[in-house]
């Protein structure tokens, strides 16, 4: 069996860091847990929707998967030319080319920003606007396809906070273990067999920040990591907000 992610930095692995072998990613969590089968990733961190469907599709229809995962939509959210006609097609044409290929597609919500950031009350609304239309998107196009949009944002193991990197835009490792247990149960309804039971505790090895109970050097880190990081997804979204545009602002 092969598997194959494309998308964003979540199918990327973004946030979990393992010992030995760099991101450890809920695909690739589960990749390794089903017998025989092989991982190849495709995703990356950064990439838009666009990016997913002009640069990654292709390769990974060409090696003809039996699952494939899909994630993306944030950093199209975080943009300025964010455009909900756009991010439909994205979606509509990787569904579409995945079932043309017999693959099982599957996807997971995007959760709002606000159940992790206190953020200004006009940014919040522009990114719940946004993330609505991405997850109708995804939606829309599952139920077409006959494929899996996975929404596992109030699920206890998905809001606690070991669950999140320090950044609470990633899952931590503990949070992309909880997510492979999570589609675990679907993947074996559809006769897919993954013999391991993923661990949702936080090991020792983990990314050692998340562990810190001094709040002062997380926020350092948050000052000196998430803010630059944020800025530079989001450069051609702010001037908009100053420019005080509606919750539509970047909307072609």
């Amino acid at each position: 069996m092969l598997i194959a992610s494309i998308g964003d930095s979540l199918a990327f692995g973004t946030g979990a860091h393992g010992p030995e072998d760099g991101q450890r990613g809920f695909v690739k969590n589960i990749a390794e847990a089903v017998p025989d089968s092989k991982f190849m990733q495709f995703a990356r961190p950064a990439a838009r929707l666009r990016n997913a469907l002009s640069e990654q599709l292709g390769p990974a229809l060409l090696v003809k998967p039996d699952i494939l995962f899909v994630t993306g939509g944030m950093n199209d959210v975080l943009r300025g030319d964010f455009d909900k006609e756009e991010v439909q097609h994205c979606v509509d044409q990787i569904f579409a080319a995945g079932a043309a290929i017999g693959a099982l597609v599957v996807s997971i919500r995007l959760p709002h920003l606000d159940t992790r950031y206190r953020l200004p009350t006009r940014i919040n609304e522009i990114a719940r606007e946004r993330i609505n239309e991405v997850n109708a998107a995804f939606d829309h196009a599952a139920r077409w396809w006959g494929s899996f949009f996975l929404d596992f944002t109030d699920h206890p193991w998905m809001t606690h906070r070991s669950s999140w990197h320090i950044d609470r835009m990633h899952p931590s490792e503990a949070g992309h273990r909880a997510l492979a247990r999570l589609i675990t149960p679907v993947l074996s309804q559809m006769g897919v067999v993954v013999k391991h039971e993923f661990s949702v505790k936080q090991s020792e090895h983990e990314y050692p920040v998340t562990r810190a109970s001094n709040k002062l050097a997380m926020t350092w880190w948050v000052l000196t990591h998430v803010v630059p990081w944020v800025i530079w997804r989001s450069y051609d979204l702010f001037p908009q907000l100053l420019m005080n545009k509606g919750p539509n602002a970047g909307r072609n």
